[in-house]
């Protein structure tokens, strides 16, 4: 898989993140971490998920919040979008070892599928900005 993270936009309170990839055969993603809270400008300890749009041709993407047993968040083939304004956000749940991460699995990739997938997402606890 050729595989992309792209930070769109990342601001004091939101950020919006593009995960691409194109299959080449053989591995798929297995947990791979895709957005680390860290590496986002004012670091929130966790992200609540605003917006899922996708368009999943070829395979089976499932996204997870990181914890000591991972926790389904998704599971996303074809195209569509995801809206969780009318909640304020998807949030993380919190189970124990939660990172605040977002994990992906891709399954069921052959040659040329592909995924495309942003996300916004609503900061959480800011400690301060990135150096």
């Amino acid at each position: 898989m050729t595989t992309q993270v792209d930070v769109v936009y990342d601001g004091i309170r939101r950020s919006v993140v593009q995960l691409t990839a194109v299959s080449e055969g053989g591995v798929a993603e297995s947990m791979v971490k895709k957005i680390d809270v860290e590496q986002l400008q004012y670091r929130p300890s966790v992200v609540g998920i605003q917006e899922i749009a996708y368009d999943v041709s070829g395979g089976l993407v499932r996204l997870w919040w990181e914890a000591d047993d991972p926790k389904l968040i998704v599971e996303l083939t074809g195209q569509s979008v995801f809206c969780y304004d009318d909640m304020g956000d998807l949030p993380n749940p919190r189970p124990p070892g939660f990172t605040g991460n977002i994990l992906l699995s891709a399954v069921g990739f052959d040659i040329g599928s592909s995924y495309t997938i942003k996300l916004k997402l609503k900061k959480k606890n800011n400690r301060s900005p990135v150096a």
